[in-house]
């Protein structure tokens, strides 16, 4: 007897707790993700002129994206979502010169050739549509 009153009480907890618990089931506090996303492509210029070997990256909450131009400035990105993304572009390319470190040697010194506001923790801001556009990049020096 003692033994099914300990048990009927653990049921009638175990019912309250859900039926608490029941309202916040698929409750969030979070935006709804987007995972719509598509192929973007397009052509880099610098002052109109085609940006080669650069670096083109698509960031959006959920993650980033890159792709590589290539000698005419054109590029692709797989998998770009669709929406607001910031777009950073950087073009790394050897001074000639040389960096000699006594403790990990000698190596090219390296720099952006690109104006310092596409680059990280700048860029551009744009959205992207699910019509298949291309998104050219016409970047100014000035």
């Amino acid at each position: 007897m003692k033994l099914s009153v300990y048990k009927n009480i653990r049921r009638c907890a175990i019912l309250a707790a859900l039926i608490l618990l029941l309202p916040l089931a698929g409750c969030s506090s979070e935006k709804s993700v987007n995972w719509e996303h598509r192929t973007v492509r397009g052509v880099v210029t610098l002052d109109g002129s085609p940006v080669p070997d650069a670096t083109v990256m698509f960031s959006f909450p959920e993650g980033a994206v890159a792709g590589k131009t290539d000698n005419s400035g054109a590029y692709e990105v797989k998998d770009v979502f669709l929406g607001d993304v910031l777009v950073t572009i950087s073009c790394v390319k050897d001074t000639g010169k040389v960096d000699s470190n006594p403790v990990t040697g000698s190596r090219p010194i390296m720099e952006n050739i690109l104006p310092a506001k596409y680059g990280y923790g700048q860029g551009i801001k744009m959205s992207i549509t699910p019509d298949d556009e291309p998104v050219n990049l016409e970047l100014t020096s000035k």
